[in-house]
């Protein structure tokens, strides 16, 4: 078993000082996090080791902008595949873009674009890994057909197979395949790049980022530094305020309040704007593909990571009433997300009957990162396991997290 680390032997004492300085008694600090005295007085003491999540509740509980996350150490960070070279904007110099598009490759660019779409819409609702295989198969075609078009043929043959590979970068994720995400991402940018679109190389490097933020609070300022090279380098307002979500979402996992909220104002206007993208893309915009806001729901996500869950759980709610009804995979990632705000306000009632609705969706997407949440989920509940709506709801919760049939 690892020994702990020297900043978590020092975060009972720590959260001892804190609270005292805080003048709260273990009672009034547990009525707050909705945690019990004596599992605080064990973080005190020593005898248990604290979560991420347990962390980020006392910092927001004691107002102390991310001190105990702080000492909770960072585990070396796994390999994004940078070492095999991220490419940069400026790597490949693309000859201009010039000629005329043929009727015959007329046909096979509007036919390819409809087939992005329709894979999109699929990808709501399938499992992700053969949805992967599909448009990274689409991806390769298109960019073995376009070999002898024109330069304007091919620039929006690329920009399209960049799109396909950016789709299914985000399906590998899904399928926990980071290591496959990363792969799929880098050729978007690469395809990007030929086509001379350098605001859609930028957009790869967000999903890289997004990528990074799934993998958890060590990677929180590699995420950071991700976002920032994009507001330098991308002219799109769109774009931009992507990026700067990414980066609301990097110091929310630091617990660093202030930051994150002036952000998210800043990403809030940004993102007003039309999605971007090359005049090639028109019919398939970035961004989701079920059209919703997702600044109301960053903002939710933000607030949970801040340890506020009450406001997160007004945002989100507010969030998944546009999620149209067809777009299960959004619906489930945002219902547990939800529910996970819920059981950190102690509202286990409301949280349960959330997961009523996300439970079933959970095989049909098989989602790793719907899978993830729920745990975390679980891991709440388990403080009111003789609740009765917990008891009801606990088989398919332990089903949908490990993938053990629900006993009947």
């Amino acid at each position: 078993m690892a020994r702990p680390c020297p900043q978590q032997t020092a975060f009972g004492p720590e959260l001892r000082r804190q609270r005292l300085q805080a003048r709260l008694s273990l009672a009034e600090l547990g009525a707050k996090v909705h945690y019990s005295p004596s599992y605080l007085s064990r973080l005190e003491t020593g005898e248990r080791r604290p979560s991420e999540d347990v962390a980020r509740k006392l910092d927001q509980a004691l107002r102390i902008n991310g001190v105990l996350q702080g000492m909770l150490g960072r585990p070396v960070e796994p390999d994004d595949g940078a070492s095999e070279g991220w490419l940069s904007p400026y790597d490949i110099q693309a000859s201009p873009v010039a000629g005329e598009i043929s009727p015959s490759v007329g046909v096979v660019l509007d036919a390819m674009r409809q087939g992005l779409v329709h894979l999109r819409a699929v990808g709501q609702v399938s499992a992700p890994a053969a949805v992967q295989a599909l448009a990274s198969e689409q991806s390769g075609s298109l960019t073995e057909a376009c070999a002898g078009w024109t330069v304007l043929e091919r620039a929006q043959a690329l920009v399209l197979a960049s799109r396909y590979a950016e789709f299914a970068g985000w399906m590998a994720q899904e399928a926990d395949d980071d290591a496959t995400a990363f792969r799929l991402t880098r050729r978007a940018a690469a395809l990007a790049a030929a086509a001379n679109d350098r605001e859609l190389v930028a957009y790869a490097l967000i999903r890289r980022a997004v990528i990074l933020l799934c993998r958890g609070r060590q990677h929180a300022r590699k995420v950071i530094d991700l976002a920032r090279q994009v507001r330098a380098e991308a002219s799109d307002p769109w774009i931009r305020g992507m990026a700067v979500q990414r980066e609301a979402q990097g110091y929310a996992l630091l617990g660093e309040d202030g930051r994150c909220r002036r952000a998210l104002d800043e990403a809030d206007a940004l993102v007003s704007a039309p999605a971007g993208g090359a005049d090639a893309m028109a019919a398939v915009p970035l961004g989701s593909s079920h059209g919703t806001d997702s600044t109301t729901i960053l903002r939710g996500w933000c607030l949970h990571e801040l340890g506020d869950p009450d406001g997160a759980a007004h945002a989100l709610t507010a969030g998944l009433r546009q999620v149209p009804g067809t777009a299960s995979r959004a619906r489930s990632r945002l219902g547990a997300r939800l529910a996970l705000s819920l059981t950190g306000a102690g509202d286990v009632d409301q949280a349960c009957t959330v997961l009523e609705s996300v439970l079933p969706l959970a095989p049909l997407v098989d989602s790793a990162t719907l899978r993830t949440d729920l745990r975390r989920v679980g891991t709440d509940l388990r403080r009111w396991h003789n609740h009765a709506a917990v008891r009801l709801i606990w088989p398919e919760l332990t089903a949908a997290t490990t993938g053990a049939p629900v006993a009947q």
